[in-house]
C-alpha cells in the first residue's frame, strides 16, 4: 500500500485521526504535505494510545488484520536505508512494527489487544510489552 492508501485506511477506520493528522501540531508532515510511513505511525501511536477505550472490536480486528498483511521480511541493508533505496513494502512493515507496535507495547493494553493480533504482530509486540 502507498503512504496515501495507508493514511486513508487509518482515517477511514479511525475517523477522529484526521483531526490529529491535519493539525498544525503534526510535525510528521512537511510543509509541502510530504510524510513517511514512519511519520504516519509516529503520529498515529499516541492517538491510538489516547483513544483505545473508544475503539470497537471491529476496528481493532480490521487494524491488526492489515498489520499482519503489511509485515514482510526485511532484506534492505543499513546502507539501503541511508541511501533511501528501500522499497515501500519494507518501509511500511518497518514503520508499523517499530513506530506503532513498539510504541503501544507496555501501555497496559495487552489484554484488550492480544485477541485481535495475528501471529506476526503478537510475536513482535510481546518482545516489547514489559
Amino acid at each position: 500500500m502507498t503512504k496515501e492508501e495507508v493514511k486513508n485506511f487509518l482515517i477511514k477506520l479511525f475517523p477522529n485521526f484526521s483531526e490529529v493528522w491535519d493539525s498544525t501540531d503534526n510535525y510528521q508532515r512537511g510543509e509541502d504535505g510530504s510524510y513517511t510511513y514512519h511519520g504516519l505511525f509516529i503520529e498515529f501511536s499516541p492517538f491510538f494510545i489516547n483513544n483505545i477505550n473508544s475503539f470497537s472490536d471491529v476496528q481493532l480486528k480490521e487494524l491488526f488484520s492489515n498489520i499482519e498483511k503489511w509485515e514482510v521480511k526485511e532484506t534492505a541493508s543499513f546502507e539501503d536505508w541511508q541511501n533511501n533505496k528501500v522499497n515501500e513494502e519494507e518501509q511500511l512493515s518497518n514503520a508499523v512494527f517499530t513506530c506503532f507496535l513498539e510504541n503501544i507495547a507496555g501501555e497496559g493494553f495487552s489484554e484488550r489487544l492480544k485477541p485481535f493480533m495475528g501471529e506476526k504482530s503478537l510475536e513482535y509486540y510481546s518482545h516489547y510489552d514489559h
